[in-house]
């Protein structure tokens, strides 16, 4: 639905056409003259695109999970930014949190265990404070000790055994995490299912483009989003790029500023589901000024733009932006009268071959 701008003043070029066409009433088409006259006005114009945008939290990968047992609680908060050490969800009253490394779990650590896998742990254990005095990928005494630290903190028997079920890891924290829908309290996990997933930082917005108008938007145009509560979100349309079908195009929208498209309250956008927000595209910006009908403009041979006075004087105006069949020009005064088109559709500035 595209909505045409177009507030004029009173007495405007617009209003004033229309009421000399009213006023003069029925004429012989013979009769009709060769022009109407019409007022220059103060007025705004613009062009505008209603649609809906699509608003959906993409997901970068799911991590699977590692327990078996009974899923006993949900621990997390989706779409929260999960940091190290969290609880993401309780099997068999356990907790399983979530750590930062490359190499999933697949052993359990203990005393004189070595490799990456160990590294990674100990990285853990130092960023929530635990002393095991350096990463170096060698589970000693000190591990152990932080180890058993760290397990009387969560409230599990201090055995100083990592099990390959107590964390989930992830390529890197913070990150926007979501705990998988099918998860529910009371399912019996055997591992492998999918647990948990990572969010993009903020949820995509894009619009489906019609043909009609895909050929009407074009990157860096400015988008306003509709909330229920709420002031508006402003984006701006960063690619147009080919739809799922060859009827339609989609636009991408990008944020104005550093913050997310949504700010601080992208937390309103459903984790699992398409929100559609009414939107506007504003396809040509509003312009206020002095305005005519865009059918007075003529232009000459020379390919200079004007308007013909209403003695019939070329007058030469810079047209600033038009749409909806009404121009923004600069070169004019208020109040003055210029020619447009009658019925005959024919209008010509005395000694200049307008066109």
């Amino acid at each position: 639905m595209i909505g045409w701008v177009l507030a004029l003043a009173t007495g405007c070029a617009a209003g004033a056409w229309a009421a000399h066409e009213l006023l003069a009433g029925p004429e012989d088409t013979l009769e009709a003259p060769e022009y109407t006259l019409v007022e220059v006005g103060e007025g705004t114009v613009g062009q505008s695109m209603q649609l809906n945008t699509s608003a959906q939290w993409p997901t970068q990968s799911v991590v699977p999970n590692q327990a078996s047992g009974v899923l006993t609680s949900l621990e997390f908060t989706d779409g929260e930014r999960a940091e190290p050490g969290d609880v993401l969800y309780t099997v068999d009253l356990h907790p399983v949190v979530v750590a930062a490394g490359d190499v999933p779990a697949f052993r359990d650590l203990s005393a004189g265990t070595r490799g990456e896998d160990v590294a990674q742990f100990q990285e853990l254990l130092l960023s929530l404070g635990y002393d095991v005095g350096k990463a170096d990928g060698i589970f000693g005494s000190d591990t152990e000790r932080a180890v058993r630290a760290w397990q009387r903190d969560l409230g599990v028997a201090e055995d100083g055994v990592v099990s390959r079920e107590d964390v989930l890891y992830v390529p890197g924290l913070p990150e926007r995490l979501a705990l998988h829908p099918d998860l529910a309290t009371g399912d019996t996990l055997t591992g492998g299912e999918e647990a948990v997933r990572i969010l993009d930082d903020a949820p995509s917005f894009t619009i489906t483009l019609p043909e009609n108008q895909a050929q009407m938007v074009e990157p860096g145009m400015a988008v306003q989003i509709t909330r229920e509560d709420g002031d508006p979100w402003s984006a701006e349309i960063d690619e147009v790029r080919s739809g799922e079908t060859p009827e339609n195009s989609v636009a991408v929208l990008d944020s104005t500023g550093d913050a997310p498209i949504c700010g601080n309250d992208c937390p309103e956008i459903p984790l699992d589901q398409e929100t559609l927000l009414p939107s506007v595209i504003q396809v040509v910006p509003e312009v206020s000024g002095l305005t005519v009908p865009a059918a007075a403009l003529v232009t000459r041979a020379e390919g200079d733009v004007g308007v013909v006075s209403e003695s019939g004087e070329f007058l030469p105006v810079t047209v600033v932006e038009s749409a909806g069949g009404t121009a923004v020009v600069e070169g004019v005064e208020a109040g003055m009268q210029v020619r447009a088109p009658g019925r005959s559709g024919d209008m010509e500035a005395d000694g200049d071959g307008s066109s």
